[in-house]
C-alpha cells in the first residue's frame, strides 16, 4: 500500500504549529464523539512503532481474526494477545524502529452495539506529518465515519484531506471536507486542552453506552409522564439515567446495598432500585415526586448531621450527587462505616468540613480544580485510594470521584479511624472556631412570588413611571430609554431595597419576573414594548395588560392584537 498515492481532495489553510496539529489529531482520535453525532465513544490502543510491510501484514492478520470475534468485549479482551501473537511470528529483522505508529480504535454507537466495521487502523506518519485512517473490515453496515481510507497531512501551513480515487462515496466525502478538516482546523487555532480527562475511564464505553440505551428506553417517558417538579424534567431525567449506568456498569453483576446522601427529587435512587440494587435515599426535606415512585423506593426524610458518629456499616456505596455541605464528610463516613464500604462522589458547590463556603488555596487553578483536590486528600487522609473520572452528563460539573480501595490493612481499621478522628477535629477546631452549619429543612423561596401584591403593584409603577419620563414626550408611543438598574435601585429606600433582596434576591429578580413589561438586557432596563403574536396563549390571555391599564398611553395594540386582556 503506497499511503501517498491518493487524490487529494481538498485543503484548509491553517497556523503554522505542527504540535497544535498532532493535539487536534488527538482529540479527533480520543474523542470523535465531539464531531460525529453517530459516534458514542470510542477506545484507543497505542500498539507501538512499525516498518510499512509490517503494517500490511498487522492488517491482514487484524482481517484474519476480527470476524472470529462475536462482541466488542471480546475484542478488548483479547487484544493484547492479539499484538503479542503478532510480534510473535514477525521475524525479527522486520520489527525495528520506523516512521511509522501504529493505533487500533474501536468506535461505539451510541447504542453501544458493537460491529466489526467500526475498528479503525491508524497509522501516523511524524516523518511526513501525516495520518491515515483504515477499515480493515468492509461491510454493508452503515459505517459511523467513512469505509474507505482517507488521510489527514499537514504542510505549508496547510490541511489537506486525501482520499482513495474510487469508491468514496459522496456523502462520505463531504462529511470528511466540511466537517471534519475544518473542525481540526478549528482545534488548532483554539486553546482547546486534548490532555484533559476523557469521559467513562474507568469503565468499559460500550457497556455505558449499550445501558445508558436500554434504561433510557425503559425510564425516560415513563418519568416524563409523572414529573411534578419545577425543575428541566430533560435535564434532570438524562442526568440521572446517565449516573445510574455509570454506576450499574461499575459496580457489575452483583448487587449493591447502598446510601445516597442529599438525594433530591430520589430519581436515582428510583432508577437503581429498579435494577435491583437495594438502597436508601436520605434529605432534609420530601419532593413532590417521591409521591409517584412505587413502594420499592426507598426515601427517607432526615437532618444527617456529619459527624464522627455518622455512619452506615451495612451500606457498600455512600453515593454523594451534588451533595453540597455533606460532599467532603463523604470519604470520611465511608471509611467509618465499615473497611469494605465505598463511595462515589460527584461535587457541585464547594463546601468545608464546616459547612461554610469553600475557599480556594491554590489561585493557580480554578476553584473547581482546587476543591477536587482538597476532597482527593481528604480521601487520602482517609487512606483511601481513589480516582477521577469524567461523566458523560449534560452538566458542566462533570467530574467525580470514586473510590477504589483502602491504603492499609484491615487489623489496622481501628488506628486509621483514631487517625481520621485527629484530622477532622483539628479542622474543625482551626476554623477560627467556627460551627458546624447545617441546611434548613424548609426552602427559603427567592422570587417575587411570596411578596405582598400591593407591594409589588406600587414598586413595578414606580419603575415604570421613572422609565417613561427619561424619554420625552413625542407622538409615537413611549417606551423609556434604557435607566441602568443602579439608577433604579436608588429610587428605593434603603428598607425597601433590603427587603427586596431578602425575600427575592434583589430588584433584578423583580424585574425579570415581570418580563411582559420590563426588557432586562445587560443591567439596564426598559419597557417591553407589546407587539403582535402570531399565537395568543391562552393561559396569557386570561391576564389583565399592565400597560392597557396603568401607561399613560396605554397599549399600543387593540384588545384583538394584543397578548394580555385589555377590557374585563
Amino acid at each position: 500500500m503506497d499511503l501517498y498515492s491518493w487524490k487529494e481532495k481538498v485543503s484548509i489553510p491553517c497556523i503554522d504549529n505542527i504540535e497544535q496539529f498532532w493535539r487536534s489529531i488527538h482529540i479527533w482520535i480520543s474523542k470523535p464523539h465531539c464531531i460525529s453525532k453517530k459516534i458514542g465513544g470510542a477506545d484507543y490502543f497505542e500498539i507501538g512503532f512499525f516498518s510499512l510491510q509490517s503494517i500490511e501484514e498487522f492488517k491482514q492478520y487484524l482481517v484474519d481474526h476480527l470476524h472470529s470475534l462475536s462482541s466488542c468485549n471480546d475484542l478488548r479482551e483479547s487484544i493484547q494477545f492479539l499484538i503479542d501473537e503478532f510480534h510473535e511470528k514477525l521475524p525479527k529483522s522486520k520489527i525495528k524502529l520506523g516512521p511509522f505508529e501504529i493505533i487500533l480504535r474501536l468506535l461505539y454507537p451510541k447504542n453501544g452495539q458493537y460491529s466489526p466495521e467500526n475498528i479503525e487502523l491508524i497509522i501516523k506518519d511524524f516523518t511526513k506529518q501525516a495520518i491515515v485512517f483504515i477499515k480493515p473490515v468492509s461491510g454493508e453496515r452503515d459505517n459511523l465515519v467513512t469505509n474507505l481510507p482517507y488521510a489527514i497531512s499537514f504542510r505549508n501551513k496547510t490541511l489537506i484531506l486525501s482520499t482513495v480515487e474510487k469508491g468514496l462515496n459522496d456523502d462520505s466525502l463531504m462529511w470528511l471536507e466540511q466537517m471534519l478538516l475544518p473542525k481540526l482546523s478549528c482545534w488548532m487555532e483554539s486553546d482547546h486542552n486534548s490532555t484533559a480527562l476523557n469521559s467513562n475511564q474507568l469503565i468499559s464505553m460500550n457497556k455505558y453506552l449499550s445501558t445508558y440505551s436500554l434504561l433510557k428506553e425503559k425510564y425516560f417517558h415513563s418519568i416524563l409522564k409523572f414529573w411534578n417538579e419545577s425543575t428541566n424534567p430533560e435535564k434532570f431525567i438524562n442526568e440521572d439515567i446517565a449516573i445510574a449506568s455509570y454506576l450499574i456498569v461499575l459496580w457489575g453483576d452483583k448487587c449493591q446495598r447502598f446510601v445516597d446522601l442529599g438525594c433530591g427529587n430520589g430519581l436515582l435512587v428510583y432508577i437503581l432500585s429498579g435494577e435491583g440494587h437495594n438502597g436508601v435515599g436520605i434529605d432534609l426535606r420530601a419532593r413532590k415526586i417521591w409521591n409517584s415512585y412505587p413502594d420499592f423506593v426507598k426515601l427517607k426524610v432526615d437532618t444527617i448531621a456529619p459527624s464522627l458518629d455518622c455512619v452506615f456499616p451495612e451500606a457498600d456505596w455512600v453515593i454523594g450527587n451534588h451533595s453540597d455541605e455533606l460532599t467532603p464528610w463523604i470519604p470520611i463516613i465511608a471509611s467509618r462505616s465499615s473497611f469494605t464500604t465505598n463511595f462515589f462522589i460527584l461535587p457541585c458547590c464547594p463546601f468545608e468540613l464546616n459547612g461554610h463556603k469553600y475557599i480556594r488555596n491554590n489561585t493557580s487553578k480554578s476553584c473547581y480544580s482546587d476543591y477536587m483536590d482538597y476532597l482527593e486528600n481528604i480521601c487520602y487522609v482517609c487512606g483511601i485510594e481513589v480516582e477521577r473520572d469524567r461523566l458523560k452528563i449534560p452538566s458542566t460539573k462533570r467530574l467525580c470521584l470514586v473510590s477504589k480501595k483502602r491504603l492499609y490493612k484491615s487489623s489496622d481499621q481501628l488506628s486509621k479511624q483514631a487517625e481520621v478522628n485527629d484530622f477532622v477535629n483539628l479542622k474543625l477546631t482551626s476554623s477560627g472556631g467556627l460551627k458546624m452549619k447545617l441546611r434548613s429543612p424548609e426552602e427559603k423561596v427567592k422570587n417575587c412570588t411570596q411578596l405582598n401584591k400591593e407591594y409589588l403593584e406600587e414598586v413595578v409603577f414606580d419603575i415604570a413611571n421613572y422609565i417613561i419620563k427619561s424619554s420625552p414626550i413625542i407622538p409615537s408611543w413611549r417606551e423609556g430609554e434604557f435607566v441602568s438598574i443602579r439608577d433604579l435601585a436608588s429610587l428605593l429606600s434603603p428598607d425597601r431595597r433590603k427587603f427586596l433582596k431578602d425575600q427575592c434576591g434583589g430588584l433584578q429578580t423583580l424585574l425579570r419576573n415581570h418580563h411582559h413589561v420590563f426588557l432586562v438586557y445587560n443591567g439596564k432596563v426598559k419597557l417591553r414594548k407589546p407587539t403582535i403574536k402570531k399565537l395568543l396563549p391562552k393561559t396569557i390571555k386570561e391576564k389583565k395588560c399592565w400597560f392597557f391599564y396603568n401607561h399613560p398611553d396605554s397599549c399600543p395594540l387593540s384588545d384583538e392584537h394584543c397578548t394580555y386582556k385589555h377590557l374585563s
